[in-house]
């Protein structure tokens, strides 16, 4: 048995790579880790990866082992990467892991509540970290998106799609439990919506982001009253802050704000920092 704590400084695939342990230990084949910090890539947007701890072993093709306790980002990513674990491999000088983790918004003013995945695949290889997964509502379980990430490692620049397949809204689900921003602004909400969404980063920090949803016979309270059957399409302009641009439109059977209209047309937007 050899005890081991290391700092190494040198490149990963061309790529500037600093690593550390606290502690550990080698036994024959195996080894363990403890407080790893590895930051890879530009220093204005690396990949930053902790665990508190990293086993593995020299057995078989490659290298393998698990971890726990991590957490990461991925460059200007808008999201963090917390409570980490599962497995990692590395063979033909490539990087795939397997995890389980929570998904939390990186901005001073969260503008949405963490969500869980059971099934996020990474990959290092070349110049490229890419990453899917499935988001769910911690409490419910209900599937919120399907993301895939691609980032650049030589540039720092990337995109992530996301994809909601069918989102339900109901007595086990509310809007308000998934982002602060519909707040006292909807409730009650009865039915589904569906669509894409994308976010665009830059090595400078700079994050962009839109997207398209539909929904068909959905229902809600509003401050005004409620609002039965509502359908159509809506464009984000600014997905993460919920705005749109002029002229969307979307037909509701009927809206009760006190007098009861029905088959009507409602066009509007939604502006910065209202709701």
């Amino acid at each position: 048995m050899a005890a081991l704590g290391a700092r190494i400084e040198g490149e990963a695939q061309r790529h500037p790579l600093h690593l550390q342990a606290r502690g550990g230990q080698i036994v024959g084949k195996q080894f363990a880790m403890n407080n790893l910090g590895l930051r890879l890539g530009k220093a204005a947007s690396p990949v930053v990866f902790d665990a508190a701890r990293l086993n593995g072993t020299f057995v078989g093709a490659g290298v393998r082992g698990t971890f726990g306790g991590a957490k990461a980002t991925i460059g200007n990513v808008p999201v963090a990467l917390s409570d980490g674990s599962g497995r990692w491999l590395v063979h033909n000088g490539d990087l795939s892991v397997d995890s389980a983790l929570t998904v939390s918004d990186r901005g001073e003013n969260p503008r949405f509540y963490p969500l869980k995945s059971d099934n996020v695949h990474f990959t290092l290889a070349g110049d490229y970290v890419r990453a899917t997964g499935g988001l769910r509502h911690p409490a419910s379980g209900t599937l919120v998106t399907n993301v895939n990430i691609e980032h650049r490692l030589s540039t720092g620049a990337g995109r992530a799609l996301l994809d909601v397949p069918g989102l339900t809204f109901g007595p086990g689900l509310q809007p308000a439990e998934l982002t602060r921003l519909t707040e006292g602004v909807i409730a009650l909400v009865q039915g589904m919506i569906r669509g894409q969404g994308r976010i665009d980063w830059t090595a400078a920090g700079k994050v962009t982001s839109s997207g398209d949803f539909s929904t068909a016979n959905l229902d809600l309270a509003a401050p005004f009253g409620p609002v039965k059957g509502i359908s159509g399409n809506i464009h984000f302009n600014d997905l993460l802050g919920l705005t749109t641009p002029a002229g969307q439109v979307l037909t509701a059977k009927s809206i009760n704000p006190g007098i009861l209209v029905e088959n009507g047309v409602i066009r509007y937007q939604l502006l910065p920092n209202q709701l």
